[in-house]
This record gives structure tokens, C-alpha cells and sequence, in this order.
């Protein structure tokens, strides 16, 4: 792909092909998966997938989901809430490479998140950034949507036993 690159610039302004590939091979890309859950206790191992970035600065911020909702009325796009002024609980960066890959690579990045609760992670890699939401709980949730109605039916059990907790508030 380098030699690719090289050869396209040669003819880029051209051919708008020539153009497409290049862009194409040194796009830069950082991408988290939406929500990642996880068991208290568990290792929270987290897929990064990136494209040409050398560098990544993550923060983890420890979030309260029912503020966050009654904030913006629902949770769609939680990932893209404003952080200003809010302390990260843990900052760190992963050197990834020389920035060349030319191709989508994934890496399991693990952060020190223990207690339940709910970590938004944001990454930043030059100008390409992306964020994630890790979920850590011992409760598992089946729900079941009926598409005709709209209802949809919530059932709430311990993520290592078969029972329910002893009480539960589902919103």
C-alpha cells in the first residue's frame, strides 16, 4: 500500500481515482464498540479498532445513566455528551505503531475499571476520535420488544445466578 500511495500521487491530480485511493489508504480511523458489558470484578477488555493512527489518549469518565437520561431524555448518542470540566478517573495513552497500517487493525485495550457502574471511555488519535460506554454489573437483562405495540417486557436476573435481585427499577 505505501508503494500504492506513492505511485497515486504521482497521478492524483489527474486522475480522481488516483485521488479516492489515496484518501482511501491514509484515512485515519478509531473505532470502539457502542456499549461493552462486563461482570463486576471481570477484566473490562475493551476492542479498539484503528486505521493509521500511531497514538491513542484515552479517558474514562464514571458516569450516572438515570442522570444522563433525565439530562437528554433518552440515551441515544450517549457517547457524544459534552465533558467539559468533568475529572477523567483514569488517563492513559497506547502508542499503537507508526501510523501506516493502511487497513482496519484490532487491539484489546483493558482499562482498571472494578466497581459496577456505568465508564464512558473517549479516544483521541490526532484528528480522528472515538468513545464507548462500559457497562459493569452483576445483573443480566432479557427484553423482549412486541414491535406491533411497543410495550416492551423487562426481565431483570443476577448475571451469576438464575434468581432476580430482591428489588429492581426498571425505566
Amino acid at each position: 500500500p505505501a508503494d500504492a500511495v506513492l505511485e497515486y500521487t504521482k497521478v492524483a491530480d489527474r486522475f480522481t481515482d488516483a485521488k479516492e485511493a489515496i484518501d482511501q489508504f491514509t484515512l485515519k480511523r478509531l473505532a470502539l464498540p457502542e456499549v461493552s458489558t462486563f461482570k463486576t470484578g471481570e477484566p473490562c477488555k475493551v476492542k479498539l479498532t484503528y486505521r493509521n493512527v500511531p497514538a491513542v489518549d484515552f479517558a474514562v469518565y464514571k458516569v450516572d445513566l438515570m442522570k444522563l437520561y433525565l439530562m437528554r431524555k433518552n440515551l441515544n448518542q450517549i457517547t457524544g455528551i459534552n465533558l467539559s470540566g468533568i475529572e477523567a478517573m483514569h488517563r492513559e495513552k497506547v502508542e499503537l505503531g507508526a501510523g501506516t497500517d493502511y487497513k482496519d487493525v484490532e487491539r484489546e485495550v483493558a482499562f482498571p475499571v472494578k466497581d459496577s457502574g456505568a465508564y464512558l471511555v473517549v479516544a483521541k488519535g490526532g484528528e480522528a476520535d472515538a468513545s464507548g460506554m462500559i457497562l459493569v454489573t452483576d445483573l443480566k437483562l432479557e427484553v423482549v420488544e412486541d414491535s406491533g405495540s411497543g410495550r416492551v417486557r423487562v426481565n431483570v436476573a443476577g448475571a451469576k445466578t438464575t434468581a432476580g435481585p430482591d428489588r429492581a427499577h426498571v425505566k
